[in-house]
């Protein structure tokens, strides 16, 4: 799907919705022959995301997963043929694009930061589902995000504080500290600002 959506946003093409469609998933049920699966899973040495990675992301490829897309290399010299054939166009036109998500909305932040307290002189890390006080040199980075809904902001960056190359941000905060959950980028969770 993120292939096909890529390759329509950036090659030409529409991506329409079909009003009168309807979309269900099936149960499998062991004990019912009629919803065991009639294919076989291919597994390989990489994945579909890595592979959309390498053929689509351009310069951007090394933010999926810190640049190391699969233990083995990708073959993506077809893609890349065809995306030059069409004339595609770059991954920055799909961030510009859809920049109310990606810049409005912090994905893209312009600058990361440590959160420290001047009192201990420690920094915040990330430890499972709760935040820590530690060194600094092993604090997580974080960054502003979350479109900011306030009378007069216009919707533009940023409302909330998000942990840097992931979905989550500040969402509460608890007796124990911030509790992070998935960032809501339009700004319309009052728990992230």
């Amino acid at each position: 799907n993120v292939d096909q959506s890529l390759r329509t946003w950036l090659c030409g093409g529409d991506i329409v919705r079909a009003k009168t469609s309807r979309v269900a998933h099936m149960w499998r049920v062991p004990e019912d022959p009629r919803t065991q699966s009639h294919y076989r899973v291919v597994r390989g040495s990489n994945d579909n995301n890595a592979r959309v990675a390498a053929a689509w992301f351009d310069d951007f490829a090394v933010k999926y997963k810190d640049g190391v897309l699969s233990r083995q290399p990708i073959d993506v010299s077809e893609i890349l043929r065809r995306k030059s054939s069409l004339q595609c166009k770059p991954f920055a036109y799909f961030l510009h694009r859809f920049r109310r998500v990606y810049v409005d909305g912090g994905v893209l932040p312009k600058e990361a930061f440590f959160l420290k307290s001047v009192e201990a002189g420690t920094c915040l890390r990330r430890q499972g589902s709760t935040f820590v006080h530690t060194g600094c040199e092993a604090a997580t980075v974080f960054h502003l995000a979350n479109q900011d809904r306030r009378k007069g902001k216009g919707g533009k960056c940023c409302s909330g504080i998000r942990q840097w190359n992931t979905l989550d941000c500040f969402d509460r905060l608890d007796p124990s500290g911030p509790l992070p959950y998935w960032c809501d980028v339009t700004g319309q969770n009052l728990n992230q600002q």
